[in-house]
């Protein structure tokens, strides 16, 4: 901590022990194609995936999730983390 608030001190020793302990999420990596990209599959995710009582949970993930803090980061892929209700609520958008 300084003045100027929380900062790394080791920012490389950060990233070397991430990559090293790094598991990545269990469960299936499942691809689909869509002609919806941008606001449009946006969307049509935040649509389905309205909490309106139905089952079905999908988080937004890495540069999908990002993309509000970091709009600039360009990837041609959208990334979630569903359960299997979610991920039927997802293709039906």
């Amino acid at each position: 901590m300084s003045e100027e608030g929380l900062f790394l001190s080791e920012p490389d020793a950060l990233l070397d022990e991430w990559r090293d302990a790094y598991e990545p999420p269990a469960g299936k990596r499942l691809a689909f194609y869509t002609t919806l990209h941008g606001s449009a599959l946006e969307e049509a995710a935040r649509r389905v995936l309205r909490s309106d009582g139905t089952s079905g949970l999908a988080a937004f993930a890495s540069f999908s999730a990002a993309h509000w803090l970091a709009p600039y980061g360009r990837t041609g892929t959208q990334y979630f983390y569903p359960d299997e209700a979610g991920l039927e609520r997802l293709q039906s958008a």
